[in-house]
């Protein structure tokens, strides 16, 4: 017997790509701000404001009040590295803690530099690579890709309770998939908390990760 198909769930727009870094929770005196000189949609797009002495990395969390609980949804949005492949970002979903000094504790986190992506599950802050994969010839210093991450549980048929995690990548126009997994252990998939968001970076030589046109969706009933 052939297997259900189970699409996708329809998503809804909670944040759009025009908004506020006041729709964000981040560190007191985080190094990251508006910045005008490069950026896909004028006037600016999000990247380190000061030359930093030292690596930093800042995490962004979408604030509860928009959305206090995503356990399906998307995160699109561009982004820019430049120098070389050290210079990295990422996308954090299902997260159950929200600390800014650190990465979270418990969480699903897509590691994103310019040459690969890898997908973690953490748990108690020990981290499990599910997969990695080059991200080649999607790997140009100085260039903006258009990054789509989509996480959603099966409802039915045969992979009734299985997490499924897609990364797309836009290409002349359409949306092309890079990979897909499918975990069975589907964490967290009745919590309560579930908060999303996304890391950045920057080193003192001057490697930087642009971001910009963040959008944050999460999936509705049909």
């Amino acid at each position: 017997m052939a297997k259900k198909v189970v699409e996708r769930p329809k998503t809804k727009l909670i944040l759009p790509k025009h908004h506020s870094l006041a729709d964000w929770d981040y560190r007191p005196g985080c190094l990251f701000g508006l910045y005008a000189d490069q950026y896909i949609s004028a006037p600016s797009c999000l990247r380190a404001i000061v030359d930093p002495p030292e690596e930093t990395i800042e995490n962004f969390y979408l604030k509860a009040a928009l959305a206090p609980e995503i356990h399906d949804g998307r995160i699109v949005d561009w982004t820019r590295v430049q120098n070389d492949a050290y210079s990295y970002s990422g996308y954090l979903f299902r997260v159950q803690d929200t600390p800014f000094d650190s990465f979270p504790l418990n969480c699903y986190r897509l590691h994103k530099t310019r040459e690969y992506s890898q997908l973690y599950r953490v748990m108690d802050g020990e981290m499990t690579k599910l997969l990695e994969q080059a991200t080649d010839p999607y790997d140009d210093v100085d260039t903006w890709y258009h990054w789509r991450l989509t996480f959603w549980q099966y409802a039915g048929g045969d992979l009734a309770s299985i997490l499924r995690i897609t990364l797309e990548i836009e290409v002349d126009g359409e949306w092309t998939q890079l990979w897909y997994i499918d975990d069975a252990d589907n964490l967290w998939a009745e919590s309560e908390v579930n908060r999303i968001g996304f890391y950045a970076t920057a080193y003192p030589s001057g490697k930087f990760t642009w971001r910009d046109n963040t959008e944050i969706w999460r999936a509705i009933e049909a």
